[in-house]
């Protein structure tokens, strides 16, 4: 007896000491997760009847007296998690009492735990059936994470959330749960119902009442029913975690393509270029001008009689291939040379779409396709082509050396190294292979040669040009020379 008295109060404090000292504990699921009950105590609460014993709800177990009063209760989960349900006499089990399985207002998705709103160390764990099993935490100290789906550690009293659907001035209203705010509740009279943003990346809006996109993390994402514009989630400018900018970006902006309009033809306002719009004088010179995506940037198309629109002008030569796109027939994202904020899509045929970074003090990085938060000056890789200095003069685009670029009288011409690993050498004014990692690289010459890059230091990565042994050829795949007439994949 004295040593099984010593072995639990060993377990007490182990348990203590658990809870005391973990951030984050997870939720324990019960055996039979395919069923369960709503918050069915609350809609089966039976009372005593006559049974010292009994089942308070579908899981809870109360004790009477012989005047039929409750004197106390306690949740089955508590004792043992793999029997949740209370059934007959008051006795614990893991199979539900048939009457118990109703659908419970705080389950929107199953197979997953949600919040009691009511109270912050709680949840339940909602069956793929919508049947809700109420899971209290370690202890008062821990409180529900729905992101983690587990218990963590409160540290302040702002990290209990908890929405009291009691109060007047609470009910007919919808909530925000603010810990997760894809979630939303309704207090109605007949207590809280929780909901779900379908949307992966929506929140609820208390004000409209319903839910919209909302940037929870960086990147682009797609907008409903909309082909040609996307959202632009990035980091705020002070570089935190907050992913709190968005934007609508149009999917294709035209890039600027000069008409060379010296003077003004027929109107007071006129397209200068396909971008650009001029205001004009009676006697037919331009007193002004200016591009419309600075006015607008979901409008960068100067179309009739100058006027910015968000759909190019289909006649003239908007439509012709640029000289920032260094490729024919492949489509991608490019940099602008000349502005580091300011990037281009090249279709197939050449054509450039300009688009611009939709936040401060962000760059565009080739490498991503997108843009980032500079840090430092040198994340930022400009040349200024109009500078006389710059003129005819050969530059490589430093962030991503495959590409080249000539500054030439009309502006910058860029071009892109056929083979991989090959950058533009300036001296020889031609693309060279590059050593970027260790190990065996294909020859431009043919399959008889092939490159090896090795460090001769531990900071020096060299390249030296080798020859397969006679009858052998060089196998980009696997990285050394192969017979010529086996496969190498066997």
């Amino acid at each position: 007896m004295m040593t099984t008295a010593v072995w639990i109060l060993g377990l007490l404090f182990t348990v203590a000491v658990v809870q005391a000292t973990a951030t984050d504990l997870p939720i324990v699921i019960p055996a039979k997760r395919t069923v369960g009950t709503g918050t069915a105590d609350e809609a089966t609460n039976q009372g005593c009847k006559g049974n010292r014993i009994d089942c308070g709800g579908c899981n809870s177990v109360i004790m009477c007296n012989y005047q039929n009063q409750t004197v106390g209760s306690y949740d089955c989960s508590s004792l043992d998690p793999q029997r949740p349900y209370c059934t007959g006499k008051g006795i614990c089990t893991s199979s539900l009492d048939p009457k118990c399985e109703v659908q419970s207002d705080l389950c929107p998705k199953g197979n997953k735990y949600f919040p009691v709103p009511s109270n912050c160390s709680e949840s339940v764990y909602c069956t793929d059936k919508l049947q809700a099993i109420k899971v209290g935490g370690p202890s008062l100290s821990f409180v529900f994470n729905y992101t983690g789906q587990s218990w963590t550690a409160r540290k302040t009293t702002a990290d209990c959330f908890q929405i009291n659907c009691l109060t007047t001035t609470m009910q007919n209203k919808f909530h925000v749960y603010k810990p997760y705010p894809q979630l939303y509740v309704y207090c109605g009279t007949t207590g809280p119902m929780t909901f779900l943003c379908e949307g992966e990346n929506e929140t609820f809006n208390e004000a409209k009442r319903t839910c919209e996109f909302s940037c929870l993390t960086s990147g682009n994402f797609a907008i409903p029913n909309d082909e040609n514009k996307y959202y632009s989630c990035l980091p705020t400018s002070t570089g935190s975690e907050q992913f709190a900018l968005r934007r609508v970006v149009s999917k294709r902006v035209a890039s600027i393509q000069r008409r060379d309009l010296s003077e003004c033809q027929t109107g007071r306002i006129e397209c200068d270029d396909c971008n650009t719009v001029k205001i004009c004088s009676y006697d037919k010179s331009v007193l002004a001008h200016y591009r419309c995506k600075d006015v607008d940037p979901n409008a960068p198309y100067c179309v009739g009689e100058g006027v910015c629109s968000n759909i190019p002008n289909p006649v003239g030569d908007c439509n012709k291939a640029n000289d920032l796109c260094p490729t024919v027939g492949d489509s991608g994202y490019y940099p602008d040379p000349t502005n580091c904020s300011q990037y281009l899509y090249c279709d197939e045929n050449s054509v450039g779409y300009e688009q611009s970074c939709v936040a401060t003090n962000n760059v565009y990085n080739q490498t991503t396709s997108s843009c980032f938060l500079k840090r430092k000056s040198a994340d930022c890789f400009q040349v200024d082509c109009n500078n006389s200095k710059n003129k005819d003069k050969w530059f490589v685009y430093t962030p991503s050396p495959q590409l080249y670029f000539l500054c030439s009288a009309s502006g910058p011409v860029m071009f892109m190294c056929p083979r991989e690993n090959h950058i533009f050498d300036l001296n020889l004014k031609r693309c060279e292979f590059h050593c970027s990692s260790a190990g065996r690289f294909a020859h431009e010459s043919g399959d008889t040669m092939y490159y090896e890059c090795a460090y001769t230091s531990t900071s020096k990565l060299e390249k030296f040009e080798q020859t397969c042994p006679p009858l052998l050829v060089f196998d980009r795949l696997v990285q050394k020379c192969v017979d010529s007439n086996t496969d190498p994949q066997q």
